[in-house]
């Protein structure tokens, strides 16, 4: 039967059946921890993966939050085109200002692509 016991003066006495007792100080058993954690840490490796994953991910963040330039096309009562060109982060923003901008029929573009016609 295998028990451990702290002892009141910070030792940490090991028994193991009828072979006795080993005493360590606490320094030591930690000293050997650091020993075994250093011995068992990842190969670098996994580490250039770690980051480089943490890297991706925060140009993926990065990058759909980038704001996008939109063309807003209107065409007024009096047969003049306007053209205005801003930005706004998503479709739904600009679809929004253009809205409010808007007085009439209009022509919603980001880049080549119609967003609202």
């Amino acid at each position: 039967m295998k028990a451990m016991a702290l002892a009141a003066g910070a030792a940490l006495a090991l028994v193991a059946g009828t072979a006795g007792a080993t005493t360590l100080s606490t320094s030591e058993l930690f000293n050997r921890d650091v020993r075994e954690n250093i011995r068992q840490a990842s190969d670098p490796s996994i580490w250039a993966m770690l980051i480089a994953g943490f890297g991706g991910a925060g140009v993926v963040v990065r990058r759909r939050r980038e704001e996008r330039r939109y063309r807003l096309v209107e065409a007024t009562p009096q047969g003049v085109t306007l053209e205005e060109e801003f930005v706004a982060p998503d479709d739904t923003s600009a679809f929004c200002r253009a809205s409010s901008v808007a007085s009439g029929e209009f022509q919603l573009w980001r880049g080549d692509t119609l967003v609202r016609g």
